[in-house]
This record gives C-alpha cells, sequence and structure tokens, in this order.
C-alpha cells in the first residue's frame, strides 16, 4: 500500500521524533513518535495513517529561518576519557528555524571544521520555547522574520506566565 519493499531499508529520519513533537504539539519528544500519534488520535490505525503523512511532510518541509545568533559564547562541556569537563567552542552562528505556524522552533548550529562535531548531538533539536533553548548564550541576534520572532516571543510569555 505504502510502496515499501521487504528487502527495502526503513529508516526513520534522526529528527523524526522532534518533528512529531512539534506538528503534535508536545513540549519534549521523550515518549517517542509512536507514544505521540497514539495519544493525539486514540486509535493505532489513525496513528498509522498520520505517521505517514508526517513522514512525508518530513521529507518535504522548507525550512524558514527565523533569527540566527552570531557569534555566540558556549554554555556546553563534553567529557574526556577521564571524566573531566571539557567546554565546547562555540558554534559560529545558531539558526533559529521553524517549519510551519505550530509552536516552537529548531536550532541548527553552524560550526566551524574544528568543533562541528561537537555539536553535532545538538544540531536540529526542536525547542518549545525560547526559554528551552540552551547551550548558546550572548552574541548578536539578528531577526530575519519578525512577525515569527514575534509569535515565539508571545508563546514563551504565556508559557511562563501559566508556568508560575
Amino acid at each position: 500500500m505504502h510502496g515499501i519493499e521487504c528487502e527495502d531499508v526503513f529508516v526513520i529520519p534522526k529528527d523524526f521524533h522532534d518533528w512529531v513533537a512539534y506538528r503534535t504539539h508536545f513540549r519534549e519528544s521523550t515518549s517517542g513518535w509512536c507514544n505521540m500519534l497514539l495519544a493525539k488520535t486514540g486509535n493505532e490505525e489513525e496513528a498509522f495513517d498520520r505517521f505517514f503523512q508526517l513522514l512525508d511532510e518530513h521529507e518535504n518541509r522548507v525550512p524558514q529561518i527565523v533569527a540566527e545568533i552570531r557569534r555566540p559564547n558556549s554554555s556546553v562541556s563534553t567529557r574526556d576519557d577521564e571524566g573531566e569537563d571539557i567546554p565546547l567552542g562555540p558554534p559560529e552562528t545558531v539558526r533559529i528555524v521553524i517549519y510551519t505556524d505550530d509552536p516552537g522552533f529548531f536550532a541548527y548550529f553552524v560550526c566551524n571544521e574544528k568543533n562541528k562535531n561537537e555539536w553535532m548531538w545538538f544540531d536540529g533539536m526542536f525547542h518549545p520555547y525560547l526559554s528551552w533553548f540552551f547551550g548558546t548564550e550572548g552574541g548578536e541576534i539578528i531577526i530575519k522574520d519578525e512577525i515569527a520572532y514575534a509569535r515565539l516571543a508571545r508563546e514563551n510569555q504565556e508559557w511562563k506566565s501559566q508556568d508560575t
């Protein structure tokens, strides 16, 4: 029915859990795409159909850069083989990206050759609110889409006021 042959290698995209959280308005993706879809649809048949809709959307999505943070400072560290913390060098730029008008955004890191592998784990991570964004601070923010950025700021403020 879906054109998947038994011998085809079917791989779920690395960021599909985050994509499903974004499109189904979950705050985080830790429950996994399957559980999120079941929670939103209520039955396995609808969840199955929604899975393929979201997979198609994911494949055809078009990024919209809302803002860039240039030359931020890094607030992230990793551990070496001896268990010592080693600060990660800062990325050159962080891009705040949306794909739809769903709440939240994705953060993408533009790094130099020296530290691009260090930031790979964080690259393309979904953030439901601006306050949940971590890893960098400071830098020069350049807003590319004022309306979308204002929406993200409003969503963040609404979330903060609900949390108090």
